[in-house]
């Protein structure tokens, strides 16, 4: 049984004691918050989640070495075999039960690709490609990560981000980018993709 001391005469009582048997007061206990376990555990994978996009955003490819590349063409790393199938810009992304669409004035850039583990270790969270959009100025675009999960719902992609991806599997993936609709019409728009080598797409 936990004790604490009475604010009012400063006995020591049960924590889970109604009032103070010495002098009446009332004991103040804090009231159990399920909703608030809830939070922290949804705030834990936001931290997660931020920290696994940072990490991914601030690593670069062993070496200098990088590769231009086309669509539905794959190049082959040391560890991966990587293809971006489509890139697309669309106005809406998902099906009926998630779906999402741009704000005002904006437009989505959505692409599929699959990678191949090659090497001969699996692969996790933070060793599997990661995928950036650059505009003409140079200006990286990161992942909207809910229009993201609608679309892969969308597409019925098997992508598992939380697993391993070992030696030999492939996987399905899909990432949407939210960019103004005027800016994506001016310049030449490019693709970087960061695994153990960069490779670079250009969009047109």
């Amino acid at each position: 049984m936990a004790l604490k001391k009475c604010k009012e005469c400063g006995a020591e009582i049960s924590s889970k004691a109604e009032t103070c048997p010495s002098c009446g007061a009332r004991n103040k206990r804090k009231p159990n918050k399920p909703l608030g376990c809830l939070a922290v555990i949804l705030i834990g994978i936001a931290i997660i989640w931020m920290a696994v996009d940072g990490v991914s955003a601030g690593s670069s490819a062993s070496g200098s070495s990088t590769i231009t590349a086309k669509i539905n063409e794959t190049v082959t790393t040391d560890d991966f075999e990587i293809t971006v199938t489509s890139i697309k810009k669309l106005k809406k992304v998902g099906n009926e039960y998630s779906n999402s669409e741009p704000a005002s004035g904006g437009i989505y850039v959505a692409l599929q690709y699959t990678y191949k583990n090659i090497s001969d270790e699996p692969m996790g969270m933070f060793d599997t490609p990661s995928f950036y959009l650059y505009d003409s100025n140079d200006v990286k675009y990161k992942t909207d990560s809910g229009a993201s999960m609608s679309y892969a719902t969308e597409l019925d992609l098997d992508e598992k981000v939380l697993s391993e991806l070992n030696p030999g599997i492939s996987a399905n993936g899909a990432d949407v980018f939210e960019v103004s609709s005027e800016r994506i019409e001016e310049g030449i728009w490019k693709l970087k993709i960061v695994a153990d080598k960069n490779i670079y797409i250009t969009i047109k």
